[in-house]
């Protein structure tokens, strides 16, 4: 769970006490969001529409949980009709084994909220991983990925899409740990 640094509201890395009141706050409220059994419930009941077709709010991230609490909570996950199949242990195997893998705590995740995910490339941001994430596009690849020489066009520019890739996973480095100086106190020496 990431929660907004409410310490440089006012461009002052001391924390004032609206400040930690606003932390504080937004903890507690992340905190329930994301861990609370009411919260998830709360989730799969509420609906929103895409284009005019009800879907649910819960989302496809696991609980954040564990024990019965998870058990609980996967039970409300597999209650939404997008996630209904995924219970039925003869029709998903794979998604079952990928479950116990979870559980016992053998995945991990990296979230685009507290890792050098993006940088910003020319006004807007762009995935550090740009290439490798929109490689089934013609713009990206040379030729949709239909196509019978898509393959064979990603191997083409693999190196290229190294160097780009490795280009910007080095800036958004640089750039965290200028923040980590910046906003933080740190130094060079943190970084060794």
């Amino acid at each position: 769970m990431a929660i907004h640094n409410y310490a440089m509201d006012d461009n002052n890395p001391e924390w004032s006490d609206e400040e930690k009141a606003k932390l504080e706050l937004a903890y507690a409220f992340g905190s329930f969001w994301c861990g609370s059994t009411e919260a998830m419930q709360a989730r799969a009941n509420q609906q929103y529409s895409d284009n005019g077709t009800l879907r649910t709010s819960l989302n496809d991230s696991f609980p954040l949980v564990t024990g019965s609490a998870f058990d609980d909570q996967m039970k409300i996950w597999y209650s939404t009709d997008t996630h209904a199949r995924y219970g039925d242990e003869k029709k998903m195997p794979g998604f079952q084994y990928i479950l116990d893998l979870w559980q016992d705590g053998k995945l991990w995740d990296i979230s685009d909220k507290c890792y050098p995910y993006r940088i910003m490339e020319d006004g807007a941001q762009k995935e550090c991983l740009y290439e490798w994430l929109n490689a089934t596009q013609e713009a990206v690849a040379g030729v949709g990925s239909a196509n019978a020489s898509w393959l064979d066009n990603v191997k083409a520019r693999l190196s290229d899409w190294n160097t780009a890739i490795n280009g910007r996973f080095v800036i958004a480095e640089t750039e965290l740990k200028e923040g980590l100086k910046q906003y933080y106190g740190m130094t060079d020496a943190d970084f060794k």
